[in-house]
């Protein structure tokens, strides 16, 4: 498949990079289940429904429009490579709540960047967890919420997806 329209027929500009085995509910759920553990919810953290959408139709990589993020932030490339199993490890591993308390990533770049979902208003019980949280982009060298490390994306991953 190297078009997204018949998964998500609004969606501009994105191709499909690869396909891996389709997640099942019960993994989303388990993703979902370690992200509001690691960020001290007292419930699961809702992922974005185009995510859960990509993730059991198998998709691993977007790739947009060519300069589409490096004109937002030159540090950013046009790729997304879906963390899907590995979210929890990449959380631990890269010590978000250290480093930047309220991220959760759900891909990488290729570069070394990570884009997350910026949920510390859902932390801090002033929004709502419904999957619609921001996206903002950090490198792994680098991860923080100062103004040199984070770049706003889009009010979510639904906005950068389809438009």
């Amino acid at each position: 498949m190297d078009d997204l329209t018949p998964l998500l027929p609004n969606v501009t500009g994105t191709a499909l990079g690869s396909q891996v085995a389709p997640h099942e509910a019960a993994e989303l759920e388990a993703i979902e289940a370690e992200l509001g553990e690691a960020l001290e919810l007292t419930e699961p953290v809702a992922l974005p429904p185009v995510l859960v959408e990509l993730l059991t139709a198998g998709v691993e990589l977007l790739t947009l429009e060519s300069g589409r993020l490096s004109a937002v932030d030159d540090r950013v490339r046009d790729e997304l490579g879906l963390l899907g199993r590995d979210t929890g490890a990449y959380l631990a591993d890269y010590e978000f709540a250290e480093y930047m308390p309220g991220a959760a990533p759900i891909a990488l770049d290729g570069a070394g960047g990570f884009f997350c979902l910026d949920l510390r208003a859902v932390v801090a019980g002033e929004a709502e967890n419904d999957g619609g949280a921001p996206l903002v982009w950090s490198h792994a060298g680098n991860l923080g919420w100062d103004d040199d490390a984070v770049v706003p994306i889009a009010d979510d991953l639904a906005q950068l997806l389809l438009g």
